[in-house]
């Protein structure tokens, strides 16, 4: 029996005033129910647009619906239905995560409503509130402790819950989810002792970046407690059959055909918003083992270091107006993650795209992928940056920070040059 379950027969459940029971039903109400009880009692009042009011003993207690702030589909679907309840908890850890909102924390808590169950408090407009996925509500931090005599038994920030995704994956054990989220301070303390994980017990990685600072540039942190069902981009179906395709592009599929010009195969891709031209990378290139890569699932994983090499094989056609583009791309209707590509400016601009063997019009590849360009870099003046940092300074720098910061990098230390620089005897 894990720990969770241990505390969890171990509670003692209180009795919650049963005058409560109709603002924990509110919630989930249709909104043409919502409308009958705004219009018609007292008990309920719409403060402002998706803001409300609960009379409780004499008193107005504000409160908002989850489901009414920005979420995504599977989240709407989710909170209509209590056969969904097994996904509350990870489902409020991904928006904990992705959202990142100031001051917050993870609190496992045990209140009226529910025994050991995951919150998220955070502050917005300087007032502290709860954030209660399962009860889809949005209440203050004090009227929710009052009202439902809310115990805190552990408080978790964005690096534990960080490091608890990368034990929990690295370890193939998500059902002990709720054993690490109690009782995490002792768990790291014993991983710790057996020295597996650097994360936990180093405070800086091989390139000199703060173990916390990968909470927003470590890997895989922009999809923390993502289900599957969370790729679901606004092309997603199409997307998926060009990646297939650039993966064995042998013959025509339902939105894809072969053409020819000069001898020269290039391709159309059929779309809502138009036909899209594009060309394979594979097809352009005679090293035989980069053909195999780029046609195999080994192409993935490595956006930011592919897009350096290929800014700087694609430079002979437009020296000056080659760039290495570090952004972001849309995985759903809210959440992006972090892409690194090339951009060949001329009389039109393209896309290299080394992870999708494409070589595709930069206005198809940004309505396609929902691209979102952050830094967009030069490739000579992206190379003279990578000297200065690694050769003149002696610093290692993952292709990461590169792409997205080495500007930065390369002004900070040019202005701090004294302080880098010895003394001589």
């Amino acid at each position: 029996m894990s720990n969770y379950e241990i505390f969890k027969e171990s509670e003692v459940s209180n009795t919650m005033d049963s005058k409560l029971e109709d603002l924990l039903t509110f919630p989930f109400l249709s909104k043409e129910e919502q409308e009958v009880l705004l219009h018609h009692t007292l008990k309920f009042q719409r403060i402002s647009k998706n803001k409300y009011s609960f009379l409780y003993q004499n008193k107005r207690i504000p409160f908002a619906i989850l489901k009414d702030f920005g979420l995504q589909k599977i989240d709407r679907t989710i909170l209509k239905d209590e056969i969904y309840a097994i996904l509350y908890n990870e489902r409020l850890l991904k928006i904990f995560y992705s959202k990142n909102m100031p001051n917050s924390y993870v609190l496992i808590g045990t209140s009226d409503i529910d025994t050991l169950y995951p919150l998220i408090e955070y502050q917005e407009n300087g007032a502290e509130k709860i954030m209660d996925y399962q009860s889809n509500l949005i209440l203050k931090k004090s009227d929710y402790e009052t009202l439902f005599h809310l115990k805190i038994k552990s408080r978790l920030d964005r690096v534990d819950i960080y490091q608890i995704y990368t034990m929990i994956t690295e370890l193939k054990c998500f059902h002990l989810l709720f054993d690490f989220l109690l009782s995490w301070p002792e768990i790291k303390k014993d991983l710790i002792k057996q020295s597996m994980f650097p994360i936990l017990s180093k405070k800086f990685d091989r390139y000199g970046m703060n173990y916390a600072n990968h909470t927003f540039l470590g890997d895989k942190s922009d999809v923390v407690f993502f289900e599957p069902e969370d790729f679901n981009a606004k092309y997603k179906s199409i997307r998926d059959e060009l990646d297939d395709f650039t993966k064995k592009p042998y013959k025509n599929t339902e939105h894809i055909k072969i053409c020819s010009w000069n001898h020269e195969p290039f391709y159309k891709l059929t779309t809502d918003f138009g036909i899209i031209n594009f060309k394979l990378i594979s097809d352009m290139i005679t090293n035989s083992i980069e053909k195999r890569i780029l046609l195999s699932e080994n192409r993935y994983g490595f956006c930011h270091m592919n897009s350096q090499k290929m800014a700087n094989a694609f430079q002979s056609l437009k020296p000056s107006g080659t760039y290495v583009v570090a952004g972001k791309v849309a995985e759903n209707e809210l959440d992006y993650i972090n892409h690194s590509w090339v951009e060949i400016d001329a009389s039109k601009s393209f896309v290299v795209d080394y992870n999708h063997n494409l070589f595709i019009e930069k206005e198809s590849y940004y309505e396609l992928y929902g691209a979102v360009a952050l830094e967009k870099t030069s490739i000579s003046e992206f190379l003279q940056n990578c000297e200065i940092i690694g050769d003149q300074f002696q610093i290692n720098s993952s292709d990461f920070l590169l792409n997205y910061f080495s500007k930065e990098i390369v002004r900070d230390l040019q202005k701090n040059e004294f302080l880098l620089t010895k003394k001589k005897d």
